[in-house]
């Protein structure tokens, strides 16, 4: 999965345009099938996540309640369901495997390896307008050139202050392409602090695709991105006595700033803006989460799931935030809401406390991370960061078997 996800959207796209839902659905019954498998473990083993399990059942029938609801009014329903719904069941598949550390660190370095073909779309993206156009087109991306060549796309998120974002042949445009690569970015990180390969050639490999990942992440100007990288690994330096390695970390992350920089002097003029709070999408974004908040606030029940999507506008479409959690609070009401994060407070506690796992502080960190940013941006809760992301959480979590 880690090697076919990030070009599933893109194949899905090319291929099938706005068709293809019965080939999406590959990947729901690869993580089902997972499921069933793992449930063979020892008694032990099911014992250990079986209150989260029983959680996630109450919940599980709360929301088919809600999505009761919303068939009766004939909305669209399908998509939103499986956001809710699906990244606990992924962890719960992935963190009652028993693995070995090897084993571990062989499905990190695919979730790199997976990033090699997307990414290099995403360098030619920024260094070839002609190709890039190319590439919008076979996206079905909609865009239009003025006289004065000056590119206009009908979905403004594919630039930012008047400047392209990298994207390549991500499906879902710039903010799934960095958001995305900040997973790539935080699994390399994970390997090189626990998995590092003594052969040379694996070495430079990894270093090369950390570097083109960090590339593609920084020039796709993804908020999303950029915030759920640094919250995980801030917290883990004032957490952690390898503060050296976060620090050599960040001291990377500048010099591919200072470098990219000097490459094309817009990347600064961007990054200043986003962090000044200058670019509007940014400056915006805290009145907009606080305007949703108070949405959920005047409608605690909920409108049924769907409510959140747009598609549904004539069909009971209550309200669209620029925030996954609140999107789903308008779906499945404030209860909902509070009994997801009760999810997501369990998993966070079966993480930090699996410590026989090297990766449990980081993963708890991670997952941290991945709510806060999940409270002001939709980026989260797309593919094929959702599933990627969730499949790592997981892993932070299983049993890492002995070997003699």
């Amino acid at each position: 999965m880690a090697l076919l996800l990030p070009i599933h959207g893109t194949i899905k796209t090319i291929v099938f345009g706005d068709g293809g839902d019965i080939f999406a659905l590959w990947k729901e019954i690869a993580i089902i099938i997972l499921f069933i498998k793992t449930s063979r473990y020892s008694a032990q083993e099911t014992i250990k996540y079986r209150n989260l399990f029983i959680l996630y059942v109450i919940f599980v029938i709360y929301c088919l309640v809600m999505t009761a609801y919303s068939y009766s009014q004939h909305m669209a329903f399908l998509t939103n369901l499986k956001k809710i719904l699906f990244p606990t069941f992924i962890f719960l598949s992935i963190a009652k495997l028993h693995l070995t550390k090897t084993q571990i660190g062989n499905i990190l370095l695919s979730f790199a390896i997976g990033s090699i073909l997307i990414n290099i779309t995403g360098l030619i993206d920024f260094f070839s307008p002609a190709l890039r156009m190319i590439f919008r087109s076979m996206m079905k991306v909609g865009f239009v050139l003025d006289n004065k060549g000056q590119i206009y796309y009908d979905i403004s998120s594919y630039t930012i202050m008047g400047i392209n974002r990298v994207c390549g042949l991500m499906s879902g445009g710039p903010n799934q392409m960095g958001i995305y690569n900040s997973l790539v970015v935080f699994c390399l990180i994970l390997y090189l602090m626990y998995f590092k390969s003594k052969q040379r050639i694996k070495s430079i490999f990894v270093y090369f695709i950390l570097i083109l990942s960090t590339f593609c992440l920084l020039t796709s100007f993804s908020r999303a991105g950029w915030g759920v990288l640094c919250i995980a690994l801030l917290l883990y330096a004032l957490k952690s006595k390898q503060k050296a390695k976060v620090i050599y970390g960040i001291v990377f992350a500048i010099i591919i700033i200072l470098i990219s920089s000097l490459v094309d002097p817009k990347i600064e003029y961007v990054i200043a803006g986003t962090l000044s709070g200058k670019e509007a999408s940014s400056a915006a974004r805290g009145s907009m989460t606080l305007d949703a908040f108070r949405f959920v606030l005047n409608h605690p029940l909920g409108g049924g799931v769907g409510a959140s999507d747009p598609s549904n506008f004539s069909k009971g479409f209550l309200y669209f935030a620029e925030s996954s959690l609140l999107n789903i609070a308008i779906d499945i009401g404030v209860f909902g809401f509070l009994f997801l994060s009760v999810l997501y407070l369990k998993m966070y506690i079966y993480i930090k406390n699996n410590k026989q796992n090297m990766l449990n502080i980081l993963g708890a960190f991670y997952l941290v991370a991945n709510y806060i940013t999940s409270l002001v941006s939709v980026n989260p809760y797309e593919t094929p960061y959702i599933y990627l992301s969730w499949i790592l959480l997981g892993l932070t979590a299983c049993t890492i078997k002995k070997t003699n």
